[in-house]
């Protein structure tokens, strides 16, 4: 019983993780296509 529980804690912990990571990717990759999508309104 003791076991199960330890390892739901440790994989929610790393789930955790993991969606933060994620989301940090897409704020950059959002950042990134703001930025270029700004530099074609300049140049038009």
């Amino acid at each position: 019983m003791q076991q199960a529980k330890s390892s739901k804690a440790r994989y929610s912990k790393g789930f955790i993780f993991e969606n933060c990571h994620n989301l940090n990717r897409i704020a950059i990759a959002l950042r990134t296509l703001v930025r270029t999508y700004q530099e074609k309104l300049k140049s038009l």
